[in-house]
């Protein structure tokens, strides 16, 4: 038996932390001496190694107790770290896009050798629409976590394939990804590639890129690979046959600059095919957020009016001719608070990340509360837009054949 000075001192904390962690019921004592002195066993040295060591992951003190409620099951321990690297990974990322734009800016001012504000703004401008573009996009992580919910899912559709089997190229088209996230179009409908075809894949960032090249680069020798800002393309005129923005353009604040963009690089008469959400996407589960928290601020107001169905209609046809729009519409069907989901609803555009580092715990108690509720019949709808256009002919405003 320890005392608490002992046991204190054995675990490398002070006596005030273990007087605190009893107060919260988190490690109480074996027992008490005569005097009333609390008394510490190997055992309890071991449970307080345990908690120590979720703390030093980052987990707060709420979760910690949730978990010793659970006797420290594998899977609750398991589930609960990996939302917690969710989050330190957004957290890292989203500081990574603030530390690109500091260093550029600082990069501008050395070539230029004088102060030049006007094009320091303008490079932390593109910078950060940029970030907001990726907003959903932390990294190609949270995009994985929204694939692999929605496919664990009861549903007889598919995104990328329904998209791939409307695009229409040649076997010897050169297409261009803009955003491509993982590559899941590509890769997702592997079979389906002819072997000559020749991509090129682009994001905004370097780390979001590698995740494409993992999936792609062994399997298709002819995809390539770029770095580039999408308001500024980095592709000489007329450059390829097929573009293609899947869930892309409604993350700008700037689509009509992106548009004309891809229109400069996009051949006489090729294909441009680009994809929004609907009103009517996820706004169940939008709604049960917003039951949680009113004053919740989420993304997908901000991306409708970014690029939503009139907008883009609107914007495209500025751009391109033979606008045409077809409906994809799925519905969802949960049954389960379970990692996948939580993943996906913290990698959501908005405050999402905010409540997870705050109010994990009440957030999720809420969840499983109205799932129980729902029982299993709480759905999600899952709706899109896929647009196909042409380049316009800017002497007489026809399409070219």
């Amino acid at each position: 038996m320890y005392k608490t000075g002992e046991f204190a001192k054995m675990s490398g904390v002070s006596i005030r932390t273990i007087r605190y962690y009893d107060s919260k019921g988190l490690l109480t004592p074996s027992a008490y001496n005569q005097a009333g002195h609390r008394l510490y066993t190997d055992e309890d040295f071991s449970k307080l190694k345990r908690i120590l060591a979720l703390k030093y992951l980052g987990l707060s003190l709420e979760e910690v107790m949730s978990i010793k409620g659970s006797d420290f099951e594998k899977e609750n321990v398991i589930k609960t770290l990996q939302i917690q690297k969710q989050i330190l990974k957004n957290k890292i990322y989203n500081m990574k896009l603030v530390l690109a734009s500091i260093e550029e800016a600082e990069n501008n001012l050395t070539r230029n050798g004088g102060l030049e504000w006007s094009e320091t703004v303008d490079i932390v401008q593109i910078i950060e629409h940029e970030r907001a573009l990726r907003q959903k996009f932390f990294d190609s992580s949270s995009l994985s976590a929204e694939i692999e919910f929605i496919e664990q899912l009861d549903s007889d559709k598919n995104w990328y394939q329904w998209v791939f089997e409307r695009l229409v190229f040649k076997k010897e088209d050169h297409i261009l990804d803009l955003g491509c996230g993982e590559g899941s179009l590509w890769y997702k409908n592997e079979s389906r590639l002819p072997p000559s075809l020749t991509v090129t894949l682009t994001e905004v960032t370097d780390d979001l890129l590698s995740h494409a090249k993992q999936n792609l680069l062994d399997k298709f020798p002819h995809f390539e690979f770029e770095v580039a800002p999408l308001e500024k393309l980095n592709f000489p005129d007329e450059s390829f046959d097929v573009v293609i923005a899947n869930h892309v353009l409604f993350f700008s604040n700037h689509a009509d600059i992106v548009l004309a963009e891809v229109n400069r690089v996009l051949k006489k008469g090729g294909r441009f095919y680009c994809s929004t959400i609907a009103k009517e996407h996820m706004q169940e589960l939008e709604q049960l957020i917003k039951n949680y928290n009113d004053n919740i601020k989420l993304g997908k107001s901000e991306q409708l009016q970014n690029f939503g169905y009139e907008k883009a209609v609107a914007l495209l046809e500025q751009q391109f001719t033979n606008v045409e729009a077809e409906h994809y519409h799925d519905e969802l069907v949960i049954d389960s608070t379970d990692r996948l989901f939580l993943s996906y609803i913290y990698s959501m555009p908005g405050q999402m990340l905010d409540i997870a580092s705050k109010e994990k715990t009440e957030f999720e108690a809420y969840l499983k509360k109205q799932m129980r509720d729902h029982g299993s019949d709480f759905k999600i709808s899952n709706s899109h837009v896929l647009f196909s256009s042409k380049k316009m002919n800017e002497h007489e405003g026809e399409d070219v054949k």
